[in-house]
């Protein structure tokens, strides 16, 4: 009677365990095709076992006590198999354009939710304000952080030529949503590419045959410790005619930090504040522009120093370290910016 006991709870577990690997199978077939059966679509725990396992059928309660010892074994072997870390986040359902999008998001990572600016910036972009300022018919668009990809249907939906970035852990459920949601209505074929902030920029994204019209940027400054990244990322695709639009939520006084180094290198214009979110565009200044500021700064700190005030450094101008002879171009201006910032270059290097 025992063993008969037994191999019942262990045919139960294996229909259980064949039952989410279906589901499971089910997900990652929606992932990599763009379908998804809505009708037979279930959200949430994709295992949906208890970790009592409440939900397994019982036998009438006729076995001995005897017995009681080794069904709790049998118990404990089947929760230390059962698949527990599953998790399908839900769905946020938006409309913009007149469409409605259905964003999937997820719990593992920052750059798979949706944040504030993206929202912003996308109810921009279909007001009258939006079509004058940004016109993305047509043009060549690049967006950095494209995280869950709602920003990027958008722009494919205005009828832009877009490139999707962002790191190589974000680029499949990026990838989904975009897809779903423009399959049959987009007039340009999106791209998705993986891309690190300032690193190998001129061997992956050469500026010679990586030139757009706009690049949009929602949310990329916040805690993070690669604001100087970002800033050489933003200065190396953003070429003469190059338009950036940046929507960005300020939360930290890094945040303030990293804008009064953007302001070095780029004349920037406010268009909207929207929910707290500010939604800039900007160019890169030229060479004669920066020239014209570092003369401002320098001629402002000797009138500082003649006023007894003390003389803040500087590493603009003169001042500037050299760079050493065995970095890249890309690493010497990270190091450059990370000084700026007042973080020490060693803290940039990541695995």
């Amino acid at each position: 009677m025992k063993e008969g006991k037994i191999k019942w709870i262990e045919q139960k577990f294996v229909e259980q365990v064949q039952e989410h690997e279906k589901k499971d199978v089910q997900f990652i077939e929606e992932q990599a095709t763009g379908y998804v059966d809505v009708e037979n679509q279930e959200d949430g725990n994709l295992n949906n076992i208890d970790d009592d396992n409440t939900n397994l059928e019982t036998e009438p309660d006729d076995s001995e006590d005897e017995d009681n010892d080794e069904n709790d074994k049998q118990r404990e072997y089947m929760r230390s198999w059962a698949p527990t870390i599953y998790f399908r986040a839900g769905k946020e359902v938006y409309n913009f354009l007149g469409q409605e999008i259905t964003i999937q998001e997820s719990i593992d990572s920052y750059g798979a939710t949706i944040w504030p600016a993206a929202l912003a910036l996308c109810r921009f972009l279909e007001t009258s304000q939006g079509h004058q300022h940004i016109d993305l018919l047509d043009k060549s668009v690049l967006e950095l952080g494209a995280g869950t990809g709602l920003l990027s249907v958008v722009v494919t939906l205005l009828g832009a030529k877009l490139t999707a970035t962002d790191l190589p852990e974000i680029l499949s459920n990026l990838r989904y949503n975009l897809n779903r949601n423009t399959r049959g209505r987009r007039r340009h074929e999106p791209l998705v590419a993986e891309l690190y902030w300032g690193h190998k920029l001129d061997e992956f994204f050469p500026r010679s045959t990586h030139q757009y019209d706009y690049v949009l940027a929602t949310d990329v400054v916040y805690h993070h410790n690669f604001l100087a990244e970002l800033l050489v990322t933003m200065r190396h695709f953003c070429q003469p005619g190059t338009i950036l639009v940046w929507a960005n939520k300020v939360r930290y006084a890094s945040d303030l930090g990293f804008i009064d180094n953007f302001l070095r290198y780029f004349e920037i214009t406010l268009l909207e504040e929207l929910d707290d979110v500010r939604i800039y565009v900007a160019t890169s200044k030229t060479l004669e522009q920066r020239d014209d500021q570092v003369q401002e700064m320098n001629e402002e700190e000797e009138d500082n120093y003649d006023a007894g005030e003390p003389n803040s450094t500087n590493e603009t101008g003169n001042n500037a370290e050299e760079c050493d002879d065995t970095q890249t171009p890309d690493e010497a201006q990270v190091d450059k910016e990370l000084q700026d910032l007042g973080r020490p270059a060693e803290e940039e290097e990541e695995g």
